[in-house]
């Protein structure tokens, strides 16, 4: 076998590994990190098939390179086509959700005009890298727990967003996914990413203290910062999520026009009774260290730290968005505070993914990148009154 025949070979086999992690459920940690990566990249992986079938010679070795270029296309392709799906349905879905758009937005070449552009999953969009301003919003123990504020440009005062990072409350930083704050910066929107204190030194209700201390420093700063201090929408992802909609439904603030869920466990007295596969993530062992006690000893901490327990009419208006093969955070968790939510009649939606993992939105030119950034900036329109 040439050195032609060899390489084009291994280079199908690579190219089929890569298709199939975007389909195939996930048996590891590190096999997850890499499920998103090639189902969020996929478009990637059908261009290189592509290719290869092109420059494959037609022989023997040629049909076999050439079967796997097919099958790595049609795996690879999966993702992108029903991803398509659920694009086609979004619009109407938050309209329907949370009323009309009052006015059309400006578009400009930073704006997501359709919930997936095809395109851009090669070329996404440029996005400027604005120098935050970073806030000292909270002292504990003489330590500074810091904010990254980011600003448009604008002569009036913005309305605002506040972004909680995830890591199972134990890890993370305010830095981690910048992509759709910068986005929202771009479309006129005041962006405050902020870092809290993380288990096992500090347990709950430490965390959630710290998103409603910032939320209030945001108000004390409104001014310098060119921030509108009566219109703030909470976001947060995963550990995050939990912590953004905990604040946004038990501060019972005006300002809090809305909350974005991305993959966060709302309740997490069903998180303990139904954990993650341990093999990809020990679920059980997070909120341990969390919230300081197993259920079985304190099932009390569980209900208190559970945002789904204070779901009610004066809830603000929701938006989750969850991947159905989420192996970390299960998708029955936003489907159990949608149902909740529902019987509230509280302003909802739940954005199913069925291809997408923990995490997806990390590649903004992604499928789930490109929907769920159409989606925030819909809400946030309905949301701030736009």
């Amino acid at each position: 076998m040439g050195f032609w025949a060899a390489s084009h070979i291994a280079l199908g086999v690579l190219i089929l590994l890569a298709a199939l992690l975007a389909v195939a459920p996930a048996m590891s940690y590190r096999l997850f990190q890499a499920r998103v990566v090639a189902s969020e990249g996929s478009a990637w992986t059908v261009a290189a098939a592509v290719l290869l079938l092109a420059t494959t010679r037609p022989t023997r070795r040629g049909i076999a390179v050439a079967t796997l270029a097919i099958a790595s296309i049609a795996l690879a392709s999966v993702p992108i086509a029903r991803a398509s799906v659920e694009a086609r349905s979004l619009p109407e879905r938050v309209d329907r959700a949370f009323g009309a758009a009052t006015r059309t937005l400006r578009p400009s070449s930073v704006h997501r005009l359709a919930p997936l552009v095809l395109w851009d999953l090669y070329r996404g969009l440029t996005l400027s890298s604005p120098a935050p301003r970073t806030l000292v919003y909270q002292r504990i123990d003489d330590a500074d727990l810091l904010m990254d504020v980011y600003r448009p440009v604008s002569d009036t005062p913005a309305p605002g967003v506040l972004v909680i990072h995830g890591g199972a409350w134990r890890g993370g930083q305010r830095q981690e996914f910048s992509g759709l704050s910068r986005y929202l910066v771009e479309r006129g929107y005041v962006v405050a990413s902020i870092d809290y204190r993380l288990a096992p030194k500090w347990t709950f209700p430490a965390q959630r203290d710290d998103v409603t201390a910032a939320v209030a420093a945001l108000g004390a700063h409104a001014m310098e910062i060119g921030l509108d201090p009566t219109r703030l929408v909470l976001i947060g992802r995963s550990a995050g999520a939990h912590l953004a909609l905990l604040a946004a439904y038990t501060l019972h603030n005006p300002a809090v026009r809305g909350v974005v869920s991305f993959y966060g466990p709302p309740d997490l007295t069903y998180g303990y009774e139904h954990p993650a596969d341990p093999r990809v993530f020990d679920s059980t062992a997070s909120l341990v260290r969390f919230l300081g006690a197993r259920l079985e000893d304190r099932p009390s901490v569980y209900q208190a730290a559970s945002p789904i327990e204070f779901v009610g009419r004066s809830t603000p208006p929701t938006l989750m968005i969850h991947g159905e093969p989420d192996e970390l955070v299960s998708i029955e968790q936003s489907r159990r505070l949608d149902r909740r939510l529902a019987e509230a009649g509280v302003p909802h939606l739940l954005v199913e993914l069925p291809w997408a993992s923990h995490g997806c939105d990390y590649v903004l030119r992604g499928p789930c990148g490109q929907i769920s950034t159409f989606a925030v900036e819909r809400f946030l329109e309905r949301a701030m009154g736009r």
